[in-house]
């Protein structure tokens, strides 16, 4: 299958990447203790956003490269179980593969996806607690190419038993649980059969696919069609929490979305180890609290948030604060207190006015010139507040 990406969204937020897909399981090896196991054993709880248990929900299993009504010659993996009155499901004999798993509620109107990694069989997983948000919605809009207008244009999606036919005109609607979803088109150009693209939903979302015009695509590679407008907001929150291990973690669970854009980004007390300087890409990012985390260094693309009012990087081990920052002139809380700073950089006395700095629990013991008199303006109370060693002098 030939794949390239092509993705326009023409009303709501969205991304194309080649990220993993939110929720990524890895299953190691190893059954439980006494316990014969015939390949892996999946077991799980579904809830609503309010921690409830949902009971009839349906889970389905499919091979990750799953394409529904397509047959491949192929035996393909499936299965079906429903959650039971507590929410707990199972499922039995998985060997080892990719696999998506979809889950939707009985009433179809929340639901939930995710991917999973058996490494080998016999094995007994528990996934951590699915969580089912409002159902998402995909619409395309004039999609097909008029030259191929007499073949049947469909469009799946991969990994789910999803799938639906386009009309003459192109257009297409598609129900998909909330959080990364692969679509498939077939037959929507004349040269080319199948065409790949990811894309991330947002719970609750009316994203509108459609074709670009012949002239806006002036010099760009076919193998790359994005529109330049798309929004990449959401690549960028994603990768931050995927570099950290939090494959589990919605970007809407900690971000504030408006007209498209990630204005507020909260990522307080996740334990995080690093902040990819991808993060200067949120253009319209005005609240950045990366509080009590893990840590040492803060990338110098933050400097590129022109749009920055609050930044909040307490509780962590940062040694050094880039001089770079000096150039946030719309910033105006800072709190970088209880880290190891030993200095601070003189541009950062740019900065003013601020309404809040907060320089407590450093190591900042031997400040001098103009970054003295811009502490003493706006935390008159810093120099009392620094971890410093003091030494006793005794005279003989």
């Amino acid at each position: 299958m030939k794949t390239i990406n092509f993705f326009i969204a023409a009303a709501c937020c969205a991304v194309l990447t080649l990220l993993n897909c939110t929720g990524s399981v890895q299953i190691q090896a190893g059954g439980a203790s006494g316990t014969e196991v015939s390949g892996s054993v999946i077991c799980g709880n579904i809830t609503d956003s309010s921690g409830n248990s949902i009971a009839g929900s349906i889970i389905r299993l499919r091979p990750y490269n799953y394409v529904t009504g397509y047959d491949t010659g192929i035996l393909v993996v499936k299965r079906n179980v429903y959650s039971q009155t507590d929410g707990k499901f199972r499922m039995d004999s998985i060997p080892a593969g990719h696999y998506s798993i979809e889950v939707i509620s009985p009433d179809s109107i929340i639901g939930q996806s995710l991917d999973c990694i058996i490494d080998s069989g016999d094995s007994i997983s528990v996934l951590p607690a699915i969580v089912l948000r409002t159902m998402a919605v995909v619409i395309g809009n004039n999609m097909r190419a008029k030259s191929d207008s007499q073949k049947e244009s469909s469009v799946r999606a991969l990994g789910f038993e999803r799938s639906t036919v386009m009309d003459s005109s192109g257009y297409f609607k598609l129900v998909v649980p909330p959080g990364w979803c692969r679509l498939n088109f077939r037959n929507i150009d004349s040269d080319i059969s199948n065409i790949d693209t990811l894309i991330y939903l947002q719970p609750g979302q009316q994203l509108v696919l459609s074709r670009p015009s012949p002239d806006s695509q002036t010099n760009v590679n076919k193998d790359t069609v994005v529109n330049k407008d798309t929004v990449n907001d959401i690549s960028v929150v994603r990768k931050i929490l995927d570099l950290n291990n939090f494959y589990n973690i919605a970007v809407e669970s900690v971000s504030v979305i408006e007209s498209g854009h990630i204005v507020e980004l909260r990522l307080r007390g996740m334990g995080l180890q690093s902040i990819s300087s991808d993060i200067g890409h949120l253009k319209e990012l005005r609240v950045l609290d990366i509080g009590k985390n893990s840590l040492k260094e803060l990338p110098s693309s933050i400097s590129n948030l022109t749009k920055l009012k609050t930044l909040v990087a307490d509780s962590n081990e940062l040694w050094v604060i880039p001089a770079s920052f000096g150039i946030l002139k719309s910033l105006e809380t800072l709190d970088i207190s209880a880290n190891i700073l030993q200095s601070i950089p003189e541009p950062l006395t740019y900065l003013e006015p601020v309404a809040l700095l907060k320089l407590d629990g450093n190591m900042l013991c031997n400040l001098g010139g103009l970054t003295v008199v811009w502490a003493d303006k706006y935390d008159p109370d810093w120099k009392d507040l620094q971890v410093c060693q003091k030494h006793e002098i005794v005279l003989k």
